[in-house]
């Protein structure tokens, strides 16, 4: 086993939703080496806005790093908004708000009101034909010069055979709701993060520029196994739904989850992910 005592592992596994996906930001943030990119000059913000800011991990602490900047977290989901408000009152942090919009409508902030975007797509987040008029609105509410970035999470290849499986089958799940970039017939195209620069372009921002980082979710590390946690959970939720599907049988499913919970702490365990962290400014 890893360098997680069997304690730990009951522990993380009963442990909230928050702290996975605090986890999963943390490693985030040190595979990007920071909260922004180099090319966004942090002492000259003064408000933020957290797109798509889920349980309010990037908003809480960069509100604590930048005690000066106010912002703003939002989100389609009423649950996040919660969890993201308790963390911030938990930490005592009174610079965040956080609120609930639809992604559908017109963002609820006057016209040049941002300095800089943040957000973090852990998931497909929107249907391809819905980012075009959420990035033109994202482009009115910043300021001339003000910068966005856009952050897309691919999970990778892992020696487990349950992880493969597990990666094809939430694919194939993000396509039939209509998440899919390309021809439905090609596999793993669901996220977005690859197509940030082009979507950027369309919506008239410059200066558009991406890097590439690794993130390493197979180390014998007990915040490499919450990630693993995260993503597992995050295909445990949708158990009702591929099943309804029929995508796998609800044996299958169950033998899935069970072999890939056995594998995340095996010894030889390695998998990779790739995060793909797009920057563009406003003229």
């Amino acid at each position: 086993m890893k360098n997680t005592n069997r304690n730990e592992h009951a522990l993380l596994e009963h442990g909230s939703i928050e702290l996975l996906e605090y986890t999963l930001h943390s490693a985030i943030t040190r595979s990007l080496y920071g909260l922004v990119p180099d090319a966004v000059h942090s002492l000259r913000l003064q408000t933020v806005l957290d797109l798509h800011c889920r349980s309010g991990a990037w908003a809480v602490d960069f509100a604590q790093s930048f005690p000066a900047v106010h912002v703003i977290g939002v989100d389609e989901d009423e649950a996040n908004i919660e969890m993201a408000r308790q963390r911030a009152a938990i930490e005592n942090n009174t610079a965040c708000i956080f609120q609930r919009v639809d992604f559908t409508q017109p963002l609820p902030f006057a016209g040049e009101s941002v300095d800089f975007i943040h957000a973090l797509a852990i998931a497909p987040l929107l249907r391809p034909a819905r980012w075009s008029a959420l990035l033109l609105e994202c482009r009115r509410v910043l300021k001339v010069g003000g910068s966005i970035n856009l952050i897309g999470l691919s999970l990778g290849p892992g020696s487990s055979l349950a992880h493969q499986q597990m990666l094809q089958l939430e694919d194939q799940l993000y396509r039939l709701q209509g998440y899919g970039f390309a021809d439905p017939s090609v596999p793993y195209t669901s996220n977005p993060g690859v197509y940030f620069p082009r979507l950027l372009q369309q919506a008239d921002f410059r200066e558009v520029a991406y890097r590439l980082a690794p993130i390493d979710y197979g180390t014998p590390a007990a915040f490499a196994y919450q990630c693993n946690l995260y993503f597992l959970r995050r295909l445990q939720n949708k158990r009702e739904y591929v099943l309804q599907q029929q995508l796998i049988s609800e044996l299958d499913f169950d033998r899935l989850i069970e072999q890939r919970q056995v594998d995340l702490v095996a010894e030889d365990y390695c998998a990779a992910g790739m995060l793909v962290s797009v920057t563009a400014t406003k003229e």
